[in-house]
Protein backbone atom coordinates (compact mmCIF):
# COMPACT_ATOMS: atom_id res chain seq x y z
CA UNK A 1 0.00 0.00 0.00
CA UNK A 2 2.45 2.39 1.10
CA UNK A 3 4.68 1.69 -2.14
CA UNK A 4 3.07 4.55 -3.94
CA UNK A 5 3.75 6.66 -1.76
CA UNK A 6 7.77 6.46 -2.42
CA UNK A 7 8.95 9.15 -4.92
CA UNK A 8 12.72 7.86 -5.34
CA UNK A 9 15.52 6.08 -3.41
CA UNK A 10 19.35 7.11 -2.94
CA UNK A 11 22.61 5.17 -2.57
CA UNK A 12 25.36 6.41 -0.55
CA UNK A 13 29.03 5.22 -0.31
CA UNK A 14 30.64 6.77 2.46
CA UNK A 15 33.84 9.16 1.52
CA UNK A 16 35.56 7.78 4.58
CA UNK A 17 35.55 3.63 2.88
CA UNK A 18 36.27 5.26 -0.68
CA UNK A 19 38.55 7.58 -2.89
CA UNK A 20 38.36 8.17 -6.58
CA UNK A 21 39.68 5.12 -7.68
CA UNK A 22 37.64 2.91 -6.35
CA UNK A 23 34.38 5.67 -6.97
CA UNK A 24 32.95 3.79 -10.16
CA UNK A 25 33.88 0.35 -9.23
CA UNK A 26 32.06 0.25 -6.13
CA UNK A 27 28.56 2.68 -6.50
CA UNK A 28 27.54 1.37 -9.96
CA UNK A 29 27.09 -2.37 -8.78
CA UNK A 30 25.42 -0.99 -5.50
CA UNK A 31 23.62 1.26 -7.28
CA UNK A 32 22.30 -1.05 -9.82
CA UNK A 33 20.86 -3.36 -6.94
CA UNK A 34 19.52 -0.46 -5.41
CA UNK A 35 17.66 -0.01 -8.74
CA UNK A 36 16.65 -3.46 -9.26
CA UNK A 37 15.18 -3.05 -5.60
CA UNK A 38 13.41 -0.03 -5.80
CA UNK A 39 11.79 -0.64 -9.51
CA UNK A 40 11.04 -4.44 -8.70
CA UNK A 41 10.52 -4.92 -5.17
CA UNK A 42 12.36 -7.69 -3.17
CA UNK A 43 9.83 -10.23 -3.05
CA UNK A 44 7.85 -12.19 -6.22
CA UNK A 45 4.03 -12.45 -6.32
CA UNK A 46 5.03 -15.66 -3.76
CA UNK A 47 6.84 -13.52 -1.52
CA UNK A 48 9.44 -15.29 -2.16
CA UNK A 49 12.92 -13.42 -2.32
CA UNK A 50 14.31 -12.50 -5.70
CA UNK A 51 17.56 -12.50 -5.67
CA UNK A 52 18.60 -15.54 -7.52
CA UNK A 53 16.80 -14.31 -10.79
CA UNK A 54 18.26 -10.96 -10.52
CA UNK A 55 22.07 -12.24 -10.26
CA UNK A 56 22.37 -13.46 -13.25
CA UNK A 57 21.35 -10.17 -14.50
CA UNK A 58 23.25 -8.26 -12.39
CA UNK A 59 26.36 -10.46 -14.36
CA UNK A 60 25.19 -9.55 -17.31
CA UNK A 61 24.76 -6.07 -16.51
CA UNK A 62 28.53 -5.69 -14.80
CA UNK A 63 29.91 -7.24 -17.81
CA UNK A 64 27.91 -4.36 -19.80
CA UNK A 65 29.32 -2.00 -17.19
CA UNK A 66 33.26 -3.23 -17.98
CA UNK A 67 32.67 -3.37 -21.69
CA UNK A 68 31.74 0.53 -21.22
CA UNK A 69 35.14 1.31 -19.29
CA UNK A 70 33.62 0.84 -16.03
CA UNK A 71 36.01 -1.29 -13.73
CA UNK A 72 33.04 -1.94 -11.62
CA UNK A 73 33.20 -4.79 -8.95
CA UNK A 74 32.31 -8.37 -10.14
CA UNK A 75 28.91 -8.90 -8.27
CA UNK A 76 29.94 -12.88 -7.46
CA UNK A 77 33.16 -15.27 -8.27
CA UNK A 78 33.86 -15.56 -11.90
CA UNK A 79 32.94 -19.05 -11.99
CA UNK A 80 29.53 -18.51 -10.69
CA UNK A 81 29.51 -15.64 -13.45
CA UNK A 82 29.98 -18.59 -16.23
CA UNK A 83 27.71 -20.69 -14.22
CA UNK A 84 24.83 -19.24 -13.82
CA UNK A 85 22.13 -20.60 -11.38
CA UNK A 86 25.19 -22.76 -9.83
CA UNK A 87 25.55 -20.24 -7.01
CA UNK A 88 22.37 -19.68 -6.03
CA UNK A 89 20.92 -20.89 -2.41
CA UNK A 90 17.46 -19.99 -3.12
CA UNK A 91 15.04 -21.84 -0.20
CA UNK A 92 12.11 -23.34 -1.86
CA UNK A 93 10.38 -23.26 1.24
Amino acid sequence: EEAKLVLGGEVALWSEQADPTVLDSRIWPRASAMAEAMWSGNRDEKGMKRYAEATDRFNEWRGRMVSRGIRAEPIQPLWCARNPGMCDTVNSS
